[in-house]
């Protein structure tokens, strides 16, 4: 489209194929592509034109009915050229997918002999000063990686109808995109697409090497799918690369060749946009219409670094193109995260086929990663675990994935939107596929927890709260401070705006339902003046509330008014409130060794209540604690003592029991999601501040490390993590006896966060208190060694 004028490229085909040379796939036929796909051992000659007068008329109609027609165009070389004319283009967007219909004949000399009927769409798409720009206007990618997959038939659709719904269900999910990952869609997912409104992210399937015959084959395959898709307004960047699958970017020749097809695929299709590489960690771009990147962080554990290393890709750093110095960056490049994402596991219950069966994939990915995403044997795994006492039944357990999941990605978006030169996200992924169950809905296109509350997050306007200090976990009675900010991609800015917000307390839902007003007597207020921005993030002010005096669950709820009252969106944040123990007439003996790596534990001990002694060890009967299970501590264990152990660091404990790093083995969860527990009974007053699996409030407090050689003894847990489906647990508090005495060993970091942490304290309190009780006595006895 260009000045009203569409033209067309008619390539005129015969039994053996197109009768132009410059038909796509070029290379490939270059390469010895034959008739109907069959091998030939030499370059095949194109097919000449029959004898006659061809030409090729086109008659277009628009969306308001009117119709536009071209004169016959002669053929030439196998191709005929048509333009059209078309006065005031109505131009396809998501928000109003408008197309033309058209029809093409192929005429010999006057008698019609042929006819193809297809639809286009007329827009723009462009990359330039660090934006995206749809038919002139600036786009924010919100989008799903789709890996295509189907639950029965894999790589085939089942049928129109199914397509249809998916891209009916992506748009309900607030999605404007869906980046169908490494492999072709079918042409009827672009034609719902198109027809619904849906931008789509194309790429091929790449291969394994880039030795031989694969270079070309590479250039020739994307120039076919090019051509094959090329009428779909949908389509706006096609990707040449998956993350170097394939290529070697140590070596020039692949960094050279990468940059060569970034300059041929733009020139072959000016009308899009290309990216070179869709990089992650290990790789980098060459030359690109986007520098976009991947990355994965566990939630909500390593939340912070999510956060730094947003920031770190907000500010364009260098890693993002070659560092051999000879990427082509312009810095003009927009900025994106084209893959992040955390799971929530699919009910098998749900997955079984008619006569109660798991699906065949139950059986695979024992080999990866240890076996965390091997499914087979998941629902007799959990009711075997220890999680059936915190969770309840295995659906509960499934739903509380799901809602944890759901709160990743919300706070992961936030983190995003918060940073306006960012152009949007691909979140992976659209659907479960098989184990690997990061989707948004399941493999079946079932939708999962958090399903209504999507569109409020993945939104063009969306309303972020942060409060300060980014901490969620509240004292009780405190007065909280929370920054509250509107991000939008609307067409224009939209001043006279108002966030009007109000505190529900003692919440017992884990998401909040809809259309949820404030209670009678709840706290509340508003920040007036908000100005909508047309793109970007602006600043609405802060708002202050104070925390209740009791242990609870808190929600924040936001709405976004204009200035006639109308609603735009909403929002809202959980916070988790924390009473302080009293702890007066509990004796502590405090290791030397912990409190010389923790300067200030001992006076955070003594203002909570407890009588601390660093000096030797009293009565059988005071609770010692230390970083290691040796000298004293041992000693004070085995003849009857009581010792809680806050271990920071990796260690051998008696009776085959260890502590290890998370960052060493497959529990750092940042890419199949481990999830945090603990056992229900713990936390005295600030009982009801407790939700399972662990959240943002616990964030800072939560273990690096986890004890392992426990697994036959998960009764004797009282706080632990789980990965993918439910493989790999171990323990993050775990109480057993050795000699005389009792240990509680634990590795959520309370030695650290006890002066800062709301939670620190009750869950101190609760272990010490557990450690007192008379009745504790673990089922685990291990048997004392030497050291």
């Amino acid at each position: 489209m260009a000045g009203g004028q569409v033209h067309f490229r008619a390539i005129l085909a015969g039994p053996e194929g197109p009768l132009s040379s410059k038909a796509a796939p070029t290379g490939t036929r270059l390469a010895g592509q034959g008739p109907a796909g069959g091998r030939a051992p030499w370059p095949v000659p194109t097919p000449s034109t029959p004898e006659g007068h061809w030409s090729v008329q086109v008659r277009v109609t628009g969306p308001d009915g009117a119709t536009y027609a071209s004169p016959p165009a002669p053929a030439a070389a196998g191709e005929a050229h048509v333009s059209v004319r078309i006065p005031r283009p109505v131009l396809w967007a998501p928000e109003h997918p408008d197309l033309y219909e058209f029809e093409a004949v192929l005429l010999e000399g006057s008698t019609p002999v042929d006819r193809l009927e297809d639809h286009f769409g007329m827009r723009t798409v462009e990359a330039r000063e660090n934006r995206i720009y749809l038919n002139g206007r600036p786009l924010y990618i919100r989008a799903a990686l789709d890996q295509d997959y189907y639950p029965v038939s894999l790589w085939t659709p089942p049928d129109d109808a199914f397509l249809m719904e998916q891209v009916r269900l992506a748009k309900e999910l607030g999605l404007n995109t869906l980046r169908c990952h490494i492999k072709a869609p079918h042409p009827r997912y672009l034609y719902w697409a198109d027809k619904l409104g849906l931008l789509v992210w194309e790429e091929y399937g790449n291969p394994s090497n880039s030795q031989g015959r694969a270079p070309e084959l590479c250039r020739a395959t994307l120039e076919g799918l090019i051509e094959r898709d090329y009428n779909h307004p949908a389509t706006v960047i096609w990707s040449v690369i998956n993350e170097s699958w394939g290529l070697d970017l140590s070596q020039e020749r692949d960094r050279t060749w990468l940059a060569q097809m970034y300059d041929h695929f733009k020139a072959y299709d000016p009308t899009r946009l290309i990216t070179d590489n869709s990089a992650c960690p290990g790789n980098f771009h060459m030359a690109t219409d986007l520098a976009d990147y991947h990355s994965y962080y566990a939630y909500p554990d390593h939340f912070d670094r999510w956060e730094a290393w947003v920031a770190d890709l907000a500010g364009r750093p260098g890693w993002l193109f070659s560092p051999h110095g000879d990427g082509r960056p312009t810095g003009q490049e927009p900025l994106m995260n084209s893959e992040f994402g955390n799971w929530g596991l699919p009910d098998a219950h749900d997955l079984l086929d008619g006569e109660g069966r798991e699906p065949w994939w139950f059986a695979t990915g024992a080999t990866w990663n240890e076996g965390v995403v091997h499914p087979a044997g998941v629902r007799e795994r959990y009711a075997g675990s220890a999680l059936p006492a915190v969770f309840g039944a295995y659906r509960d357990f499934v739903r509380a994935t799901q809602v944890q999941q759901f709160r990743a990605l919300k706070h992961e978006i936030e983190a995003m939107r918060q940073r306006p030169s960012l152009n949007g996200y691909v979140i992976t992924e659209f659907t479960d596929v098989h184990w690997e169950c990061n989707g948004l809905l399941n493999q079946n296109r079932q939708p999962k927890a958090g399903h209504a509350l999507y569109p409020t997050v993945i939104a063009g306007t969306q309303l972020i709260a942060r409060p300060a200090g980014s901490r969620w976990a509240l004292a009780a009675g405190e007065t909280v401070a929370v920054r509250v900010q509107v991000a939008s991609d609307s067409a224009a800015a939209a001043p006279g705006c108002t966030v009007c917000w109000w505190l529900e307390e003692g919440v017992a839902t884990p998401l909040p339902g809809p259309g949820v007003g404030p209670r009678p007597g709840a706290q509340r207020g508003s920040l007036p003046g908000v100005v909508l921005p047309a793109f970007g993030v602006a600043e609405a002010g802060t708002l202050r509330f104070r925390a209740p005096v009791s242990g609870q669950r808190v929600r924040l709820h936001l709405a976004l008014l204009d200035r006639h009252g109308r609603e735009i969106c909403r929002g809202y944040e959980d916070f988790g409130v924390y009473v302080r123990p009293g702890a007066e007439g509990v004796r502590l003996w405090l290791d030397p060794d912990l409190a010389g790596a923790h300067p200030g534990l001992a006076g955070a001990l003594e203002a909570l209540g407890y009588a601390v002694s660093a000096g030797g060890l009293g009565a059988a009967g005071d609770v010692a604690l230390a970083s290691r299970l040796e000298g004293p501590a041992l000693a004070h264990v085995a003849a009857g003592g009581r010792l809680l152990l806050l271990a920071g660091a990796p260690q051998d404990l008696p009776g085959g029991l260890r502590i290890v790093d998370r960052k060493d083995g497959q529990w750092h969860g940042d890419w199949a999601s481990g999830w945090h527990w603990l056992r229900p009974g713990l936390l005295g007053e600030s009982e009801a501040a407790l939700e399972n699996p662990l959240d943002l409030d616990w964030a800072g407090l939560l273990p690096e490390h986890v004890v392992l050689g426990a697994g036959e003894a998960q009764a004797d847990w009282l706080a632990g993590y789980v990965l993918g489906w439910v493989r790999l647990p171990a323990a993050t508090a775990l109480g057993f006896r050795l000699g005389r005495g009792s240990v509680v060993a634990t590795t959520f970091r309370v030695a650290g966060c006890l002066g800062d942490h709301p939670a620190a304290a009750p869950l101190l309190a609760g272990l010490i208190a557990r450690l007192r009780d008379p009745a504790f006595r673990p089922a685990l006895h291990v048997a004392k060694e030497a050291r």
